[in-house]
């Protein structure tokens, strides 16, 4: 028996996932506690999971390929399940056999070369067996979302595809659920765009403005000083990572505006024009005026509110700053002379 062996990666790994699902050794009641919440989220996932397969099936039933492929799903789903039920109900026993595991067999120094040999192979061999369940569990869930993504390209109708059916008594892939989900989902993302510029409004206002000093600053330091080269290096990497994060910072924002601003033009493009000249017709008239007028102010972030954070502010700061490095050059010129 000798000192401890470095941790095996297949053992990392599993004792990650192992982690992650509630169904390992705690060190104190609140890691305990971290514990329980996790093994709870994860039973209430899979139930979720397995009731999902469960409409699907029902959905399915009367389609032989459909049906084949909801019930390979449903049992995909539900291994976990009863495996997790399993270990849970044998954790104690699993808890001894992992220690067991780790003092007799992780923990040893082997002075036999054949016993070491075996152990190594044996290493090996799960970390191999461990890389590869890992990437095709992966892989497999990757290409369940992609599925519906990939099936919808190119598609412009009423019926969408998604990843599972769901049995909760509406249409929701079809015309109007399908808009009115969206509809929800367009009003989360105003009010987060509104908390977003609630948090970082004077934080965007103090970084352009400093941004254009730094640029200036920066650029007399590349070109105009008498530095050592790795000097104009350095602020040479320096007014790069600012513009580049100038850039990012403005082109996101610009795009929540763009987005944001074209929703007018989708609804004005609308067949509003054909409906009749009714009540219903009238004030279906009035929303998509009402919607329009509203769209005339998209969502956006403010420097504070004396600005608003777009790829148009980008280019005010470059301008601003060479024309400041203009005027430091000519001072610089004028002092040298």
């Amino acid at each position: 028996m000798g000192s401890p062996r470095g941790k095996d990666i297949s053992i990392s790994i599993t004792s990650a996932f192992l982690k992650l699902c509630g169904l390992w050794m705690a060190a104190s009641p609140s890691e305990q506690r971290a514990r329980d919440v996790m093994f709870v989220y994860t039973v209430g996932s899979i139930f979720f999971a397995v009731y999902l397969q469960s409409s699907n099936i029902y959905l399915a039933w009367g389609d032989l390929h459909a049906s084949l492929y909801a019930v390979c799903t449903f049992i995909t789903v539900l291994m976990p399940l009863v495996k997790i039920f399993v270990l849970f109900a044998h954790r104690k026993n699993l808890f001894r056999l992992i220690i067991h595991m780790q003092r007799k067999f992780l923990q040893v120094d082997y002075d036999d070369s054949y016993e070491r040999l075996i152990f190594n192979n044996w290493k090996r061999l799960c970390a191999f067996f461990i890389c590869v369940f890992t990437f095709c569990t992966q892989a497999t869930s990757f290409s369940y979302i992609a599925k519906p993504l990939i099936v919808n390209i190119g598609k412009n109708e009423s019926e969408r595809i998604l990843p599972w059916d769901m049995l909760i008594g509406l249409p929701l892939s079809t015309t109007p659920y399908y808009e009115v989900t969206y509809l929800i989902q367009h009003q989360t993302l105003i009010a987060y765009c509104e908390t977003v510029n609630e948090v970082f409004s004077l934080i965007a206002f103090v970084q352009v403005l400093l941004f254009s000093l730094l640029i200036c600053l920066d650029s007399y330091q590349v070109v105009m000083a008498n530095a050592a080269f790795a000097t104009r290096l350095v602020f040479l990497f320096h007014i790069v990572t600012c513009m580049s994060q100038l850039f990012m910072f403005t082109f996101s924002c610009d795009c929540i505006v763009q987005e944001s601003a074209s929703i007018k033009s989708a609804v004005y493009s609308g067949p509003w024009t054909g409906l009749p000249m009714t009540t219903s017709g009238k004030s279906c008239r009035r929303d998509v005026m009402f919607v329009i007028n509203r769209s005339q102010v998209p969502c956006r972030l403010s420097g504070n509110g004396f600005f608003i954070v777009s790829l148009e502010t980008f280019t005010r700061v470059l301008s601003t700053a060479f024309s400041y490095f203009t005027l430091l050059r000519h001072n610089a010129e004028t002092v040298h002379d």
